[in-house]
């Protein structure tokens, strides 16, 4: 199962942030952003999900954001399965 999958089955508000550099132009967008925002209820915090093929890392921009968002008190996921998510989401639910 892809992970846009899940978390429309269990009707999260999430959306796929594409953040790509448009050849020609300056950088537009946030860099390290990851690849999967979701606001997770009910208090509205920021889960942010980075897709990842089994090994491959993240970038520098990547492990900058997820610190920055960790420390403001959001979630980052690190996904190289959907099983990685679900386990968060588990975590949080059970709270």
């Amino acid at each position: 199962m892809h992970i846009l999958q899940w978390l429309n089955m269990n009707n999260f508000f999430h959306w796929r942030q594409n953040n790509l550099a448009v050849k020609g132009r300056t950088f537009i967008g946030m860099k390290g952003i990851p690849d999967i925002i979701v606001i997770y209820p009910p208090d509205g915090r920021f889960i942010g999900i980075e897709c990842k093929k089994k090994g491959n890392k993240q970038t520098s921009d990547q492990e900058i954001f997820q610190l920055r968002l960790e420390s403001s008190g959001g979630i980052y996921i690190l996904a190289y399965e959907v099983e990685d998510v679900i386990k968060v989401f588990k975590d949080l639910m059970s709270k």
